[in-house]
């Protein structure tokens, strides 16, 4: 995640405008939150604290909210090649 994002749950009392209440069928933000999850707790634990975030907002995402789950989609993929070798040979 970015230093100093701060991402905020949205006023429950406040209607949802309608563009974003056809956003939300469109998007699938808790499978990709749960996937990240996952991958969080089987190889790249470094992603850990994003995601726990990033989870919390289950129920009430905005653009925003996926947007930093898509970044944290592009920093997976630039880790791709890296790799934590060990042994001695």
């Amino acid at each position: 995640m970015v230093v100093g994002l701060q991402l905020h749950h949205p006023d429950k009392n406040a209607p949802t405008p309608p563009e974003i209440l056809e956003w939300h069928l469109k998007t699938p933000y808790r499978e990709l939150v749960s996937s990240l999850n996952y991958a969080a707790v089987t190889t790249h634990p470094d992603i850990a604290y994003a995601i726990s975030r990033l989870s919390s907002f289950h129920e009430c995402y905005m653009p925003d909210h996926w947007a930093a789950t898509v970044r944290m989609l592009r920093y997976l993929k630039g880790m791709k090649n890296l790799a934590l070798i060990l042994g001695c040979n």
